[in-house]
């Protein structure tokens, strides 16, 4: 089985959890720093977003605002976004793999579970992509067509939602995107494939079985759309 490709195409990876905190989201984020600074003696350091500067009443209240982070934590390598919604767990660019970051988001998770979460209301894996100068609709094995034409002119957008089990899997194929990011040293046209799982089947003591399963079925999931002859130009490393 594969597991990396060279260049790396990844350009974030997110672990959401959707849940209810004890307390509100500004109390929360330093109740959550002391917490990390338990783990293995890391400090961390925060950030506030500019959604802090809106009016309370707008922040708690307006539903396009639900999902915006207030709070960065930056944990070395990893970082926690803290919001109405939850928190969610990524990994600062570039990707340095699957088991470093499953371990963390474990560790912050049980620390918090119970401690400053009550309820978790679903859990999601993203992953996003980038392909620098590639129209992404000629390497993969999805077909648009209409009136019996495929279509791939820039710029196309296809979004679907697909059942996996307990899971929702939702692909978002976008060509034609311009990317600037600082971090990866990209500043190119290209296309973005983002791949998400969704689940609201959370056991008791389950978080990592689930992130592991979701981070399965995704990296399977993207290999398997990626022609042969596209993914042999990239530096293959197997498992």
């Amino acid at each position: 089985m594969i597991k990396r490709l060279s260049p790396c195409p990844i350009i974030e990876a997110t672990i959401q959890i959707n849940c209810t905190f004890m307390s509100d989201p500004d109390i929360v984020v330093g109740q959550i720093f002391t917490l990390l600074s338990e783990i293995d003696g890391i400090q961390a350091t925060v950030e506030k977003f500019p959604l802090l500067n809106l009016p309370e009443d707008i922040r708690l209240n307006d539903p396009n605002l639900r999902d915006k982070a207030w709070y960065k934590l930056t944990v070395g390598e990893y970082y926690i976004l803290i919001g109405l919604f939850g928190v969610a767990l990524g990994i600062n660019p570039p990707y340095k793999g699957w088991d470093g970051f499953k371990e963390f988001s474990a560790k912050v998770f049980n620390r918090l579970r119970g401690a400053i979460i009550t309820t978790v209301d679903s859990v999601s894996l993203k992953y996003l992509d980038f392909f620098s100068g590639i129209n992404i609709f000629e390497k993969i094995k999805c077909e648009i067509s209409m009136n019996g034409k495929q279509i791939i002119e820039i710029p196309t957008i296809f979004r679907t939602e697909l059942r996996e089990g307990e899971f929702i899997k939702i692909v978002q194929i976008t060509n034609g995107a311009h990317l600037v990011n600082q971090a990866l040293n990209i500043d190119n046209d290209g296309s973005l494939l983002e791949m998400s799982l969704f689940t609201r089947e959370i056991q008791e003591g389950d978080f990592f079985n689930i992130i592991d399963k979701a981070h399965d079925i995704l990296k399977s999931s993207f290999f398997q759309l990626l022609t042969e002859e596209y993914l042999n130009t990239f530096v293959i490393e197997y498992e």
